[in-house]
């Protein structure tokens, strides 16, 4: 393991959750402007496949760390869209479709805003507050959220 990987993982292990879904989107987000490259000849295959299963597999997780029971409405709101975006994200990979990949970046874009504005408006709170006010905002996430971010 290089010295970023290891500061990397250290970061991420000790990260308030909100840092970490940060992390999240910006990968996610990163993937997908990555992938329409792709789509203009400027990646490979294989780079190609690897972004967009990660990509998914962010989706896919952010869904699954949702805490219906403490995000009520919210959670549930924040999971339709994470569905709608993973339907956006496979109807764009199968038809090779950038637009639908720019479709899915942007919906991610502004919800990386909303979540960077919690962390911004609490910037001394600790990880159980930060949690606490996204919960209020955009719905809870479970305690599963920093090993996902440290494949990001």
């Amino acid at each position: 393991m290089t010295g970023y990987q290891t500061y990397h993982r250290t970061s991420v292990q000790t990260a308030d959750r909100v840092y970490v879904v940060v992390l999240l989107y910006e990968k996610a987000i990163s993937n997908l402007n990555q992938a329409t490259m792709h789509l203009d000849g400027e990646l490979d295959e294989c780079d190609w496949s690897k972004r967009m299963s990660n990509t998914q597999d962010i989706l896919n997780y952010l869904h699954s760390a949702l805490d219906f029971k403490q995000g009520g409405e919210i959670a549930a709101n924040l999971a339709k869209l994470y569905d709608y975006i993973r339907d956006i994200v496979n109807d764009g990979t199968i038809h090779r479709d950038a637009e639908k990949l720019r479709e899915a970046r942007g919906l991610l874009a502004e919800l990386l805003e909303g979540w960077r504005g919690i962390a911004k408006d609490n910037p001394g709170a600790t990880a159980a507050e930060n949690a606490a006010g996204a919960s209020q905002r955009y719905g809870s996430m479970n305690g599963r959220s920093q090993s996902m971010a440290m494949m990001a």
